[in-house]
């Protein structure tokens, strides 16, 4: 049996931002997932939506939690990519679009509060700054320039990742089969059946928390199904007229699909896309086989074709014909906030429920499990009580 101080079970974005930041403090750190999970086709082995190039990162949200977590991360993405040497973050700036007057308002004080700086544009300001998009014009428009754009979350969790190692931490290409608590500590078992005993350990398991009969509590978990399109572009027009795109949240009036879409990004088959979902409630996974089936041929046709008028109802002179889809799944909790909270006497800490806010916001989330594993003052912005998981 091999023995560390910490075990982090999950090597997506919240668990690798949290055995960075255990690794800046204490030795003994083992990361425990499977590595590109998305080539197996072993229904059993974890997948993760993180296997993708983009994502929507920004300080605006109408909620102080998320605003402040990003705002930490965000502040943080460059220094992590100069000391890793991985580049994930294309500062590309953020736009909000809203119908809802006083939502709008709510976010562009939020952001303010959180040290973002947004600020509204004009029809005119965006005929000429982005005259590829076709907003409404009883719409407001909020503009994030800096610190705001996409990530990749690939690059952001090998970023950490690789941080952690730099500082100590073991990865090991696996996945957890089987929890069991001592008193001295807790005994994991890998699928190999290699057994560790940590002091303390981590489950940030992601969408598989709901499912993978890891939890020995009860945490009111819901895994929604997303689908994404993405239209392929020509090299020449990213390069050309949407050079300097955006990232756009459209919160249009109820008669339209509200949605998020990204600039083109250059995907491993070498081609470009743009990238627009559904910003909204989706159906939720029944089991653990529904979602990796999900995962692996999820599509929508209905929604397909909706995203598909949307997206040309918000930029007219977007050729839409070279397109496929992209299936990904979000994990929610009832309030839209995590749970982070130390269960069976500190010997676990739950990490889970992104509610697709985590990608941003991973490296501020990662922070405030580790803190607690470590015993260290909590570094909020709100108080832990609210991310407690039973609060429900």
């Amino acid at each position: 049996m091999r023995r560390c101080k910490y075990l982090v079970i999950g090597r997506g974005i919240m668990g690798s931002a949290a055995a960075m930041h255990l690794a800046s403090a204490s030795d003994g750190v083992v990361m425990l997932g499977p590595t590109e999970a998305m080539a197996y086709e072993d229904d059993n082995v974890p997948e993760a939506s993180h296997y993708d190039v983009g994502r929507v990162t920004r300080i605006a949200d109408p909620d102080p939690f998320w605003s402040g977590m990003a705002s930490r991360s965000i502040g943080r993405y460059r220094a992590l990519e100069e000391v890793t040497g991985i580049q994930f973050f294309n500062e590309a700036g953020f736009m909000w679009a809203d119908a809802n007057h006083e939502r709008a308002d709510e976010t562009l004080d939020m952001t303010v509060r959180a040290g973002g700086a947004m600020g509204e544009l004009s029809d005119d300001d965006i005929k000429q700054q982005f005259p590829y998009f076709n907003l409404e014009p009883e719409v407001r428009v909020m503009f994030q320039e800096g610190e705001g754009g996409t990530i990749n979350p690939r690059g952001y969790v090998g970023a950490m990742t690789k941080r952690a190692v730099l500082l100590g931490a073991e990865v090991i290409d696996g996945y957890c089969t089987k929890i069991e608590v001592f008193e001295d500590g807790v005994q994991v078992t890998t699928d190999d059946g290699v057994e560790f005993h940590a002091e303390r350990i981590m489950l940030a398991t992601g969408a598989y928390a709901a499912f993978d009969g890891l939890l020995p509590v009860k945490v009111p978990l819901k895994t929604n199904k997303h689908t994404l399109v993405l239209i392929e572009m020509p090299e020449s027009l990213v390069s050309g007229e949407f050079a300097g795109m955006p990232s756009l949240m459209s919160q249009p009036y109820a008669d339209r699909i509200p949605t998020f879409t990204l600039p083109p990004l250059k995907y491993p088959d070498g081609k470009f896309y743009l990238k627009i979902g559904i910003e909204g409630p989706r159906p939720e996974a029944s089991d653990l086989a529904e979602m990796n089936a999900w995962f692996r041929s999820g599509d929508d046709p209905d929604l397909n074709k909706g995203l598909i008028e949307e997206l040309s109802t918000l930029m007219p002179t977007l050729d839409v014909s070279k397109w496929k889809w992209l299936a990904c799944v979000t994990t929610d909790t009832p309030d839209r906030r995590p749970v982070v909270d130390l269960i069976e006497d500190g010997k676990i800490c739950l990490q889970i429920g992104g509610n697709g806010y985590s990608a941003k916001s991973g490296d501020a989330l990662g922070e405030l499990g580790a803190s607690l594993l470590l015993g260290n003052p909590w570094p909020g912005p709100i108080p832990q009580e609210e991310l407690a998981y039973d609060r429900f």
